[in-house]
């Protein structure tokens, strides 16, 4: 019984561990972003549709469809392309770019928002919680036996 809970607790730490990265790194690039990064909206400006593949795999294609375009701080204009998505000609988004590189784009609710990683983070720690607790039970359960068995032999 006392090696089932140690068992059951390796795993819950190692649960732990892994939990927490994907909790932490789920926050970590949109934190980078909204720090580092200069916000300006662009305007989608055409929806040009390309279709290429991705590894020269034809399972795996995508199409270039969205064009954009807004004026940094400094009045430069910067123009890129968003595949796969959802909107239309006119439409204005949200976006951050490097001031130091204004060509490094990034669209916040699409490409930075990582919640689906801090989700799995914190449902993968509630198992390792729970992996820890039912270590504890196996481990007394153990220590209790072993006892019991001790002192049953005694009288």
């Amino acid at each position: 019984m006392k090696i089932v809970g140690v068992i059951f607790w390796i795993i819950g730490i190692l649960l732990l561990c892994v939990g927490g990265v994907l909790l932490v790194s789920g926050k970590s690039d949109e934190n980078n972003i909204l720090q580092n990064y200069a916000q300006a909206n662009a305007v989608v400006t055409g929806n040009e549709c390309r279709v290429g593949l991705i590894n020269n795999n034809p399972n795996l294609q995508y199409k270039y469809c969205w064009e954009f375009e807004f004026k940094t701080k400094d009045g430069q204009t910067i123009s890129f392309n968003k595949q796969n998505a959802a909107y239309r000609i006119g439409q204005q988004v949200p976006v951050y770019y490097d001031p130091h590189d204004p060509a490094h784009t990034v669209e916040i609710a699409a490409d930075v928002k990582n919640d689906y990683l801090a989700i799995l983070g914190g449902i993968i720690l509630v198992f390792a919680i729970l992996s820890l607790v039912v270590g504890t039970a196996f481990f007394v359960a153990g220590l209790v036996r072993g006892r019991r068995a001790s002192a049953n032999k005694l009288t």
